[in-house]
């Protein structure tokens, strides 16, 4: 499956945005302030929220989009909405509760992931988060276990290049992602397309080629 779709509302410096993606490689381009980081952390909450150890979410009242015409004006939730292309059958077994059935074409069907997290204001007038995530459906709950088969690698911004690409440095961009790789695609020597495995093995050989031409 990939990401087809991902709406976001209430978001930060966002009121609305809907976004569709292909499948492969997407750039966001945008000037400073735009709301590109948002958008990225956006996808870090959501593909994230199965992960036992998670550094970003909704903590505060500042994630909530506030109108710059109007600041009195209320609050509104935050909402994700996620679209997924099936593109396997097993993509219909390993995340049945985030399965939507298009009711104009029984032919179509995709996975969906909604989030929504508000603030509400109890007896002592302070303000508390809810939130709650479904699957599917706007009112189906979504099955936790489903979201930690979900794999992504978030590379933070590259701020000083010199210092981040040096060998031995923790915070490398290319240790980081290759870190995370379990598999790669390549063409044989027929020009077909073969899935290649990252076993330990494979690492190291591709390591040693990589120190060689370094």
């Amino acid at each position: 499956m990939y990401l087809s779709k991902l709406i976001i509302r209430n978001f930060r410096a966002i009121r609305e945005l809907n976004l569709s993606l292909n499948k492969g490689l997407n750039i966001i381009i945008g000037e400073n302030n735009s709301g590109k980081s948002a958008v990225i952390d956006a996808l870090r909450i959501t593909l994230g929220f199965g992960k036992q150890w998670r550094d970003i979410g909704i903590r505060n009242d500042e994630d909530f989009f506030i109108d710059p015409t109007n600041i009195d004006s209320e609050i509104k939730p935050i909402e994700f909405h996620l679209h997924f292309e099936i593109e396997e059958d097993e993509d219909r077994q390993y995340f049945h509760s985030m399965l939507y059935q298009d009711p104009e074409d029984h032919e179509k069907q995709e996975l969906q992931m909604h989030f929504e997290y508000r603030l509400e204001t109890i007896e002592t007038g302070s303000k508390v988060l809810r939130w709650k995530i479904c699957g599917g459906s706007e009112d189906r709950p979504l099955d936790q276990n489903e979201i930690q088969y979900i794999y992504f690698t978030y590379l933070a911004a590259l701020r000083n290049a010199e210092y981040e690409l040096r060998p031995y440095v923790r915070e490398n961009k290319v240790t980081s992602l290759y870190r995370e790789l379990t598999k790669y695609e390549k063409k044989d020597e027929d020009g077909n397309q073969v899935e290649v495995e990252l076993s330990e093995e494979k690492k190291i050989e591709l390591a040693s080629k990589l120190q060689s031409v370094i």
